[in-house]
């Protein structure tokens, strides 16, 4: 895709950007005149059976699982190492000299920490916020806003 003229300057050198929410990461590749989306990682919520999203009361009425939820650690703690793992490769294979993180506030200090020193040492800007939803120019504009 063809980045717009104003957002060019910002892309000297080839930059590696991540967005992500607790489900799913874009990894993207802007450099010059262009971006491209290079990898996308998912790592979504088991499908909740009967026994494990709800109980039953006494009556027969359904009530939510009070611990529906305790498989969420895991789940997101794997999608961090996968998304570390994966910028790792990413920034060898394209010699990237910056990095930005869009991602949950809660992702940022453990996606780091996954990290080698010499990544870390790439990573311009920790934008918090869910923004997978929004088109990358517009995710762009906030990290330079």
């Amino acid at each position: 895709m063809q980045l717009p003229q104003d957002l060019q300057a910002h892309f000297p050198h080839p930059t590696l950007l991540i967005t992500a929410d607790h489900m799913t990461a874009k990894l993207y590749l802007a450099g010059g005149d262009s971006i491209e989306e290079l990898d996308g990682i998912t790592e979504p919520r088991d499908i909740p059976t009967d026994t494990h999203d709800s109980t039953s009361s006494g009556d027969g009425i359904r009530t939510s699982n009070p611990n529906a939820d305790n498989n969420d650690e895991p789940r997101i703690k794997h999608l961090i190492k996968r998304i570390a793992e994966r910028m790792e490769k990413l920034v060898k294979e394209h010699n990237v000299g910056n990095i930005h993180l869009v991602m949950p506030a809660d992702m940022l200090h453990p996606v780091k920490d996954h990290l080698s020193q010499d990544t870390i040492k790439l990573v311009r800007s920790e934008t918090p916020g869910m923004l997978m939803k929004e088109d990358i120019l517009d995710v762009i504009r906030r990290i330079f806003a």
